[in-house]
């Protein structure tokens, strides 16, 4: 696990994240390897690593590594883990709407507002954040609005890491 501590070291703690707007890219077309980066730098970066049976999403930020087992991708409930753990922390269902459901207890929905506007919210209508395509093919990029108190969540990991899976991985 050194290599992939060096890389997760380099990206910005949420704590120390102030920017209402972050935005979602993929830095290189040919890589399927997305970041989260504000004006201070990046906070995530999410890539599908694997082959066969083992492929998997690999979501990481400063706080933690996360593996998403998003595939196959007709996979309705997909279980989100720490790196090295084997209980989900959370589970990406796909459904209408998609929903991460975590295993303490919250659970976040995505409401698409329109072809290019989703807001990610609690099931009490909250909103957490919301994303918008500003930039399509060939350079793709997503803006992503953070309410006042979403830095506060302990759940924000998981959520950016499903909000890459949704907006890529339908």
């Amino acid at each position: 696990m050194g290599a992939l501590s060096l890389v997760v070291d380099e990206l910005l703690r949420l704590q120390d994240i102030t920017e209402e707007t972050l935005s979602w890219t993929r830095p290189n077309f040919f890589a399927l390897r997305y970041e989260l980066a504000g004006l201070a730098g990046p906070v995530a970066r999410v890539s599908v690593n694997g082959i066969g049976s083992a492929r998997h999403v690999l979501a990481e930020l400063a706080e933690s590594a996360l593996r998403i087992d998003l595939f196959p991708l007709q996979r309705q409930d997909v279980p989100i883990l720490r790196m090295d753990e084997t209980n989900p922390i959370a589970i990406y269902h796909r459904s209408n709407p998609v929903q991460v459901r975590f295993a303490e207890g919250g659970v976040y929905e995505f409401r698409t507002e329109s072809a290019f506007k989703t807001v990610l919210q609690t099931l009490e209508a909250q909103p957490v954040f919301t994303l918008e395509q500003v930039e399509a093919f060939p350079r793709w990029r997503v803006e992503m609005k953070l309410k006042q108190d979403a830095y506060a969540l302990g759940d924000l990991p998981v959520l950016l890491a499903a909000a890459c899976c949704f907006l890529v991985f339908p």
